[in-house]
């Protein structure tokens, strides 16, 4: 049974940060909802609303998001956790101390079993589940995770920027993307990763500006979402560990 409260946990404090390798854009579809489009405040937006520890897979049984927003339910998927790829085989792009924060996602939420009262609750001021729910629903997938922090960072920099925001994907099944080509290790099957439309060009490079200087953990670069792209999108993920530092700026 899913349970859905407003949750007073107190403060957390981004100490943690993460990164992207080769990212696929996916079609994006208008958000049906308009969440993006400025959800206005209530119990779950604005005042009060928290910021967010990282966290690392498996993961548990509930996700508390930034609006206050407490979805319990989450349940192991053997299956689907079986076909997360290995941290430890010869494919693993980054240095041992790495694999902790690529272990297979243990606990998911079933698509099916999310009442769309929930889905329309906010996680953020400006986003609603349903924005991160129904682009993985599109591709087919049945079981999927929303991380917490980056909901926190997609929100902060829809706050930076002043307008609607669309997601253009979300959580990813192993599955679906190697299907696409994503990359073997690709956060979005993590749910830590959100892909975000731009219009044109220019608003893709101040959206990339103002998220590296929101501190957002990893950004991939405009050569490979932006430049030259008819329809150019950022990418921001939450791998664990920081890259967009100001050491990189």
């Amino acid at each position: 049974m899913w349970l859905a409260v407003a949750c007073d946990e107190g403060k957390k404090t981004l100490d943690s940060l993460s990164a992207e390798d080769g990212i696929i854009e996916e079609p994006g579809a208008e958000n049906p909802l308009g969440g993006s489009e400025g959800t206005e405040g209530g119990a779950e937006s604005g005042e009060g609303a928290m910021s967010i520890a990282p966290a690392d897979p498996p993961y548990d049984v509930a996700v508390v998001f930034p609006s206050g927003l407490r979805v319990d339910g989450l349940a192991p998927v053997p299956a689907l956790s079986a076909t997360y790829p290995r941290a430890s085989s010869s494919r693993f792009p980054f240095v041992p101390s790495k694999e902790k924060h690529y272990a297979a996602v243990g606990y998911f939420m079933e698509v099916a079993a999310l009442p769309t009262a929930l889905r329309q609750r906010q996680v953020a001021e400006n986003f609603v589940l349903n924005e991160y729910v129904r682009i993985p629903e599109r591709n087919g997938d049945n079981h999927i995770y929303i991380d917490a922090q980056i909901a926190w960072h997609a929100q902060e920099l829809r706050s930076a920027w002043g307008g609607p925001l669309v997601l253009t994907s979300t959580y990813r099944s192993p599955e679906y993307n190697a299907a696409i080509g994503g990359a073997t290790f690709s956060r979005h099957m993590y749910g830590d990763a959100v892909d975000i439309r731009a219009d044109n060009e220019g608003m893709a490079l101040d959206l990339y500006n103002l998220a590296k200087f929101l501190d957002v953990s990893y950004l991939d670069s405009p050569e490979q979402t932006i430049l030259g792209r008819s329809t150019p999108w950022i990418h921001l993920d939450d791998r664990g560990w920081p890259l967009n530092t100001p050491s990189t700026r």
